[in-house]
């Protein structure tokens, strides 16, 4: 004979989850959004992912039609937070807790983040490939989708990490 199951301590279980990724044209997105929802899953919350496709507009708009089906939560991979206010705000007027991954927001309540300091990426990436290149030599700066201010901070701490190396 078997026991009670333990209940889901994560308080997870049963719960309607709204993702909304940065775009599934970027791999590394593909597997985030695997990850999450993978994760979720597990732990007994239906999922829903929307495809952000790189636009601010479009993912507010997500936020929008995803509150009006009443989600337990919000999960926001943002093109760029600052153009996503009105979208971070309904939701907080409506009580619905909204997480936020890669890119922190400025002034709009959030309820939790998981990220890296963009910034401080690049500057590492610099360093990096300096050592790669034994500190000379010339260097090709991919960057991101320019749209994304993820993007922009690490190619900016890139940037200054680089002076650090005069020549490169």
């Amino acid at each position: 004979a078997t026991g009670p199951t333990e209940p889901d301590a994560s308080g997870i279980e049963g719960k309607n989850i709204t993702y909304i990724s940065f775009g599934q044209q970027y791999e590394f997105i593909v597997g985030l959004t695997l990850a999450i929802t993978d994760s979720l899953e597990e732990a007994g919350a239906t999922v829903t992912v929307l495809d952000g496709r790189s636009d601010p507009n479009l993912q507010t708009t997500q936020i929008q039609d995803a509150l009006a089906t009443q989600p337990d939560a919000l999960i926001v991979d943002p093109v760029d937070p600052t153009l996503m206010i009105s979208g971070f705000e309904d939701a907080a007027a409506q009580g619905v807790p909204m997480f936020v991954v890669e890119t922190l927001p400025e002034g709009v309540e959030f309820t939790g983040f998981v990220g890296q300091d963009s910034i401080g990426a690049g500057a590492l990436g610099a360093e990096s490939l300096a050592g790669l290149v034994n500190e000379s030599g010339t260097v090709l700066q991919l960057r991101g989708a320019e749209g994304s201010q993820q993007a922009q901070l690490r190619g900016q701490g890139f940037d200054e990490g680089m002076l650090n190396f005069p020549d490169i």
